[in-house]
């Protein structure tokens, strides 16, 4: 019997630390590739949100009193060091105004244009009821089209 508990002891410890390698791993996976489109001006909001998550949730933590090496390595205080230096440049990007927009203009531009569209339809007094904008011809469908059945390249 007690043979049987230490085999299930070591098979439990063995997964801990397998499981423990694998969140390291892709934890650090992911600060890499953060820091590296924060680097560019990118992701900023994705990176600081992820840095701080890591922070809070315990995985440094764990991380770091968990060290192991071999093939399921654990480097927590590298870890954490990665994070801080990801979360440090994240909030130098926010404090010089240097982030990225959360959009880029181009979505921007097509909302604008389509925005645009609507109004002026609206302006005209030509649209009642609920409306749907499909967006391979910029055609407004109303409560009287299909919205299941759009219209063709030659808009009928």
């Amino acid at each position: 019997m007690a043979s049987v508990l230490a085999y299930r002891f070591v098979i439990v410890a063995l997964v801990d630390e397998v499981l423990l390698h694998r969140l390291w791993a892709e934890s650090s996976r992911v600060v890499e590739q953060l820091s590296r489109l924060v680097a560019q001006g990118k992701s900023v909001d994705a990176a600081s949100l992820f840095g701080r998550w890591l922070v809070f949730s315990g995985v440094l933590e764990m991380c770091e009193r968990n060290p192991q090496v071999g093939l399921v390595e654990v480097r927590g205080r590298e870890l954490r060091l990665g994070v801080e230096a990801l979360v440090f440049e994240c909030g130098e990007l926010y404090r010089t105004g240097k982030a990225n927009p959360r959009y880029a203009e181009t979505d921007i531009a097509e909302i604008n244009r389509k925005l645009d569209f609507v109004l002026g339809r609206l302006g005209e007094g030509s649209l009642s009821g609920p409306l749907l904008v499909d967006d391979s011809t910029t055609r407004l469908l109303t409560t009287g089209d299909n919205p299941h059945q759009l219209p063709d390249s030659n808009g009928e």
